[in-house]
């Protein structure tokens, strides 16, 4: 079996996925802070923190969806030339046909 072939597609992946997860683990230091501040109303200062905790869970959301979509995206298409024996080396290949009249098919 092979292993999986490691590209930049892959790797802006896994690097989307580490920040995505660093956002995650301010969130509860932020929350510490907005519990800190002792005061509860409506203060320029618990707007901002508030606001900055809403744009974290947001950026996270973003990141990690573009994460994921470029993790399975890649591993979608290392599962399609790996299904394929002869790799697409020649034209007459019979699973060459049969992607490329999925796909057409798909449009």
């Amino acid at each position: 079996m092979k292993l999986l072939k490691i590209t930049p597609r892959l790797l802006w992946g896994i690097l989307l996925s580490m920040i995505a997860s660093l956002l995650n683990l301010y969130l509860p230091l932020l929350v510490r802070h907005f519990i800190n501040l002792k005061q509860f109303a409506w203060s320029g200062l618990s707007k901002k923190v508030l606001l900055l905790g809403g744009l974290i869970l947001i950026g996270n959301l973003l990141v990690s969806s573009l994460s994921d979509y470029l993790i399975s995206s890649e591993g979608d298409r290392h599962a399609k030339s790996a299904s394929c024996a002869c790799v697409f080396k020649s034209r007459s290949c019979a699973c060459r046909r049969n992607i490329l009249t999925s796909r057409s098919a798909a449009i």
